[in-house]
């Protein structure tokens, strides 16, 4: 029996939720023994009570990438998706994972892909770290401009459907602490050619990416045309 565990209790939870609930659909489908779990921060406990063996990680975020929810799987001895706990906290502190890029040449390898033609991509950290600067909380829980592996320049900011995070990368532009860049919200995905934003793809009504710099912002559709 596969736990789909899924929500969460991070500022991902609505995503977390659409995303766990096609995995567990789709595992219905196939015919394989599963349920979906919907985790928080007070129902950990409810969870161990159902019989299950494997754990299908649908979760983002603090609690469900941190290396929370791997380290109490593996303590009851559970296999699951994903990285171990160890190996999740570490990724969830992006200036120590660009310091182990850094360390073992992993930065140079990724450039070298990129110039080659190799399509590169990701989601949430894994989206923006391509760009020379971006906004991250991964460096304790206030969000601060983290240095990226200037691969694409400018700034960017993912999870911009947050009020606290655009309006946070709007001051940091203003002020100058970040330099102009791209905004975008959740369920948004921009497709880069040659370092140039090409076109914007998005599965969520009414959200989008955008162009910010000190005078302006304006959707990232607009900025292309």
């Amino acid at each position: 029996m596969i736990a789909v565990l899924m929500g969460g209790y991070s500022a991902e939870r609505e995503i977390s939720l659409l995303s766990g609930e096609a995995v567990y659909q789709a595992l219905c489908k196939s015919r394989i023994d599963c349920f979906s779990f919907d985790l928080n921060d007070q129902n950990l406990q409810e969870l161990w009570k159902i019989d299950f063996n494997k754990a299908f990680i649908v979760l983002h975020g603090r609690g469900g990438e941190d290396g929370f929810i791997q380290s109490e799987l593996t303590k009851k001895n559970i296999p699951f998706t994903g990285s171990d706990a160890k190996s999740s906290s570490l990724c969830m502190d992006k200036a120590l994972t660009k310091d182990l890029w850094k360390k073992n040449n992993l930065s140079k390898c990724f450039k070298e892909a990129y110039e080659k033609g190799i399509v590169l991509s990701g989601v949430s950290a894994g989206a923006v770290c391509w760009f020379d600067w971006i906004l991250s909380d991964s460096i304790g829980s206030v969000l601060k401009p983290l240095k990226g592996i200037n691969l694409i320049s400018g700034s960017c900011t993912p999870h911009s459907s947050e009020s606290e995070r655009i309006n946070q990368f709007e001051l940091n532009i203003k002020n100058a602490e970040l330099p102009p860049g791209l905004a975008i919200d959740d369920g948004v995905a921009v497709l880069f050619i040659d370092e140039k934003p090409s076109e914007v793809y998005s599965s969520r009504k009414n959200h989008k990416a955008y162009f910010i710099d000190t005078n302006k912002k304006i959707s990232l559709e607009e900025y292309i045309k």
